[in-house]
């Protein structure tokens, strides 16, 4: 190699300049046009924990030249050594890398929208540092750990100052109550619940849509909301549901079983601590014309209140004839007790290039503490988000959704028998249902005395685009269309009680011609919402932040 260098000595120079001086122009000619061609580079694509990437775009920067990563997160491409690469992903950071240090694997780092940098806020997201206002959001984390079916029962207690109450722990029937402005004020309002952008209907709508599906909620207090206009004087919940990321489809599905059993029992008396004590009081109704009290048996006569005080079930046969049945019964436990409540969810979720996709299917049964009829509340789930990168500027943001609830109770009975005097059974010796004054048995009603069933089918569609007219500047367009069909089905159903031996009814239930009663009741609802909106921010120095919005 040394014959190759440029170098001479003293000796014989005048012969040896010409020879060297047109050798080392060759060789420098030869290294520049080797310089100048084309290379190839080859790696692979994986996000921060080193799983691959398939789809993720590798492009020459400044060119339309640009291969896409295999299933493997591999790929190859040929750029000249002193070309600049851009790998980008859907959901990642765009990652630049010069090709004279060329690295074999290249790592991606997901767009960060974690509670500790950015927030979503009213018609777009905000850096945590900029926003002064009252604003709190909790992410998937919230749901993921309680297993609800509803979203609403899985928010309380996440959020300060979000007040979720409820007057019943029945699936379907809580009474809930959303507050999060007003909560001391006769005056307070509802706050406005916005999905995916979209307002809803009513805030029973969130209990509707599958916790599953949803990646952060935003709760908006104070000034924060009044882009909102008047609606918002309650505060507003931002709902962002789940979206494609991550690369390589990841498919999960997850199953859950929970039991119910009551937490609380009443205390209830048995039948002869409740004859005991009716035997006790039995002289505080009444008064003779002295003032002295006097024994008062306006159903039962002594007698038969004392064998019930003495734990003995008998039978006793009236004046008329009638034969009646007295035993120990607790209707508390002839009503109540444990139940089982199940909820499926799948979901695929991926990204592709320009492309990014999530699809969810859920199912959820849950039930109350009712044993003699079913109450509660069946939910059918199904959602679609699709994103697609149309350029490096331009974006659009699609979804689709149906939720389907069916809530079912009983129309009679619920609430009953704590008021109920348990001193006979449910059932007479034929099996038929058994009362001994005509209209008490709680069972009964519940289990033949009528239904009521509610459901609800919601479906939406949205779509959102943006494009980023140059640095800083932005443009979006939304598009969404809600559609509800309700329908509520309530009837009373006519039933019979019989007498202990069934050979007699003592009284009809709902009976014809005016008692028995259907109806049913049919809403429909069509909700559309445009916007256009245009951004523009500007960061000036390291810590001035503006941003203006038309």
């Amino acid at each position: 190699m040394k014959s190759l260098l440029c170098t001479y000595n003293r000796k014989g120079f005048a012969e040896l300049l010409p020879v060297k001086a047109l050798l080392c122009a060759f060789l420098l000619l030869f290294f520049s046009f080797l310089n100048a061609q084309s290379q190839t580079f080859s790696g692979t694509v994986t996000d921060s924990a080193g799983m691959p990437l398939a789809g993720a775009t590798v492009k020459v920067k400044g060119t339309n030249q640009a291969v896409v990563t295999n299933s493997r997160g591999s790929f190859t491409i040929t750029a000249k050594p002193s070309a600049k690469l851009i790998i980008s992903y859907v959901n990642f950071k765009d990652r630049e890398i010069a090709a004279a240090n060329w690295i074999a694997v290249i790592k991606l780092q997901p767009l960060d929208k974690t509670l500790d940098d950015v927030i979503v806020v009213g018609y777009g997201t905000r850096k945590k540092a900029t926003l002064t206002g009252a604003i709190v959001q909790v992410g998937e984390e919230v749901f993921k750990d309680r297993p609800l079916p509803n979203a609403v029962t899985a928010l309380q207690g996440t959020i300060p100052g979000l007040n979720i109450t409820r007057t019943s722990s029945r699936p379907g029937n809580e009474g809930l109550a959303i507050q999060l402005r007003g909560a001391s004020s006769v005056g307070a309002v509802d706050p406005l619940i916005i999905i995916d952008g979209v307002p809803v209907i009513g805030t029973w709508e969130l209990s509707q849509i599958n916790p599953n599906d949803i990646e952060t909620v935003t709760a908006l207090k104070d000034a924060s909301a009044a882009i909102y206009g008047a609606r918002a004087q309650g505060g507003v919940l931002l709902v962002t549901t789940k979206r494609g990321k991550g690369g390589k489809m990841q498919v999960n599905f997850t199953t859950d079983a929970a039991l119910n059993t009551i937490g609380i029992k009443v205390p209830w008396a048995s039948m002869p601590q409740w004859a005991s004590l009716y035997l006790q009081t039995s002289t505080s109704d009444k008064r003779d014309l002295n003032g002295n009290p006097v024994e008062w048996f306006p159903q039962w006569t002594k007698d038969n209140l004392t064998r019930m005080a003495a734990d003995s079930s008998f039978d006793y046969t009236d004046p008329s004839g009638i034969v009646h049945h007295y035993a120990d019964n607790n209707w508390q436990n002839a009503l109540y007790g444990p139940s089982w409540s199940t909820q499926q969810n799948l979901s695929i979720r991926g990204s592709s290039g320009k492309t990014a996709y999530m699809l969810s299917v859920g199912y959820a049964n849950n039930k109350s503490l009712l044993k003699t009829a079913y109450d509660g509340e069946k939910k059918y789930t199904i959602r679609f988000n699709y994103d697609y990168n149309i350029s490096e500027k331009v974006r659009l943001e699609t979804g689709v959704s149906f939720d389907n609830r069916t809530v079912q109770s009983p129309r009679n009975g619920i609430g009953n028998g704590y008021f109920d005097a348990p001193i006979f059974p449910t059932y007479n010796k034929l099996g038929q249902f058994y009362d001994d004054y005509g209209y008490r048995n709680p069972v009964a009603f519940t289990q033949v005395g009528g239904t009521v069933k509610n459901a609800e089918g919601i479906i939406r569609l949205n779509a959102k685009l943006t494009a980023e007219i140059i640095k800083g500047l932005k443009l979006t367009g939304t598009a969404a269309v809600t559609k509800r069909d309700g329908w509520n089905k309530a009837y009373n159903q006519s039933f019979s009680f019989y007498n202990w031996l069934g050979t007699l009814i003592t009284s009809n239930q709902y009976a014809p011609p005016n008692n028995p009663a259907l109806t049913e009741t049919i809403g429909n609802t069509i909700y559309q919402t445009y916007g256009g909106q245009l951004d523009y921010t500007k960061t000036v120095g390291r810590n001035h932040n503006f941003s203006l919005m038309a």
